[in-house]
């Protein structure tokens, strides 16, 4: 079963894809510790604002054009490939030149009623990033489009290791250090990477030309429920420490003794996202070829990531007292009861994930971005109305875990009816189809 899945290239384009991910994140991490040491409080909070606020920013535009792009890049013949490139370069560079002008816009009003105001800076610096970005950004789309992730990950490589460097050299060369220059330098190492994206033609500038208004019409009308799939999601994640928060018996202790645990999801998520993301493009093409082959395939992919995070699990059940400690340290043993229970409900969530992003990644594969939005809406829904009760009712911060257990099940059910709306899926023969492709990735494991 994995020699099949391999020589189909499900398996190698998940791993292309992980090692970027696993490069971008472990450089991040490194660079984290570097300035978390380096800079005062002070200095560091502006950083993870700037850096917070790029990030939503850089979200919002892969659901504006991202998304549909690659599924159009992976779904269409090579006639129109050139214009769907070249018409999310056009939306991207016109959604860049609107957001910046906002936030000029707003740094100059700022700057003439309260030039006091916190965190100005990123009003007069985010516009000059999102430019030098904007091609690295599409050549990753491209790229992902193309099912090349040998290329995403020499891009990030470029990106995350130049970004480290140059941090530790302007740090340790500096008399004093100032929080513009360091994001400056930041901004200039994503220009070096965006140049040699521009270089070799990986970004698809030379297509900006062949976008059409119908191709752009196309994209703006995925991406509209895309960029709301995008923004609920991330809104599912923040939701229990803002309803934590808002709490007067638990309030920001509970927010820290909760996210704990909770920082295992964060390393499963490495893999599955950059599975998921492998999987788009691939689920795209399946879909064209009939529903037993696209079923198959989806199929292919929630078992098997389902099954290479199984001894994760495993190992955080039998030592999650260990493995608690390690994260939390000596400071939080008078809560380590609790955080063992959420523990162990964060594991059954790890198991579940995988079913849950698949379905979502599969609905945007069968160009049903609105289903997607209507299955985020509705466990954005449930989760807020169970963390209510949990935290003000039952004043308990393991309900708030069982509440993001419970509304990833709703996840599934809701993600697989609209999947089952869509296309003809015959239950007796795909569980039969399940249960022998549990056994065959067994098997390929065990081999």
């Amino acid at each position: 079963m994995i020699k099949q899945l391999w020589r189909n290239k499900v398996i190698k384009g998940n791993v292309n894809a992980l090692i970027g991910n696993v490069i971008q994140a472990g450089f991040g991490l490194l660079l984290f510790l570097f300035l978390v040491r380096h800079l005062t409080p002070y200095q560091f909070g502006q950083w993870v604002i700037f850096i917070t606020v790029a990030t939503l920013m850089d979200m919002l535009r892969l659901g504006l054009t991202g998304t549909a792009v690659i599924r159009l890049i992976s779904t269409s013949d090579n006639e129109e490939r050139p214009s769907a490139i070249g018409a999310s370069y056009q939306l991207s560079l016109l959604s860049t030149l609107m957001v910046s002008a906002l936030f000029l816009l707003s740094y100059a009003l700022f700057n003439a009623i309260q030039p006091q105001v916190e965190y100005l800076f990123i009003l007069l610096l985010y516009p000059l990033l999102s430019f030098t970005n904007l091609p690295f950004h599409q050549a990753n789309v491209v790229a992902q489009g193309f099912m090349d992730f040998k290329r995403s990950t020499v891009l990030k490589t470029i990106n995350s290791t130049t970004n480290l460097l140059v941090m530790v050299v302007y740090i340790y060369l500096s008399s004093q250090i100032i929080i513009d220059r360091l994001i400056i330098l930041y901004i200039l190492t994503n220009a070096l990477t965006s140049s040699i994206a521009v270089f070799n033609g990986w970004d698809g500038l030379s297509y900006l030309r062949k976008g059409t208004a119908k191709m752009r019409k196309q994209i703006m009308q995925f991406g509209k429920y895309a960029t709301a799939g995008y923004i609920g999601s991330n809104l599912l994640k923040s939701a229990d420490t803002f309803i934590l928060t808002l709490a007067p018996l638990l309030g920001p202790e509970a927010v820290a003794i909760y996210s704990i645990p909770l920082k295992f999801v964060e390393f499963v998520e490495i893999p599955l996202r950059s599975f998921s993301s492998a999987a788009f493009p691939h689920l795209s093409e399946a879909i064209k070829q009939g529903s037993k082959g696209f079923i198959q395939k989806l199929s292919s992919y929630t078992v098997f990531t389902t099954v290479m995070l199984l001894p994760i699990v495993i190992v955080l059940l039998l030592f999650p007292q260990f493995f608690i400690q390690i994260i939390a340290g000596p400071e939080y043993l008078s809560f380590l009861n609790t955080q063992v229970s959420i523990l162990y409900i964060v594991c059954v969530y790890i198991l579940i994930l995988p079913s849950d992003r698949y379905t979502g990644v599969a609905l945007f594969a069968m160009n049903q971005p609105k289903q997607n939005f209507y299955k985020i809406s509705a466990m954005l829904i449930a989760n807020i109305m169970m963390d209510l009760v949990a935290v003000f009712i039952f004043q308990s911060i393991v309900y708030v875990a069982f509440a993001t257990l419970i509304f990833t099940v709703i996840g599934v059910f809701i993600g697989w009816y609209y999947i089952s709306q869509s296309i003809s899926i015959n239950y007796k023969i795909q569980h039969l189809n399940f249960i022998a492709l549990i056994r065959k990735t067994a098997d390929g494991n065990s081999a």
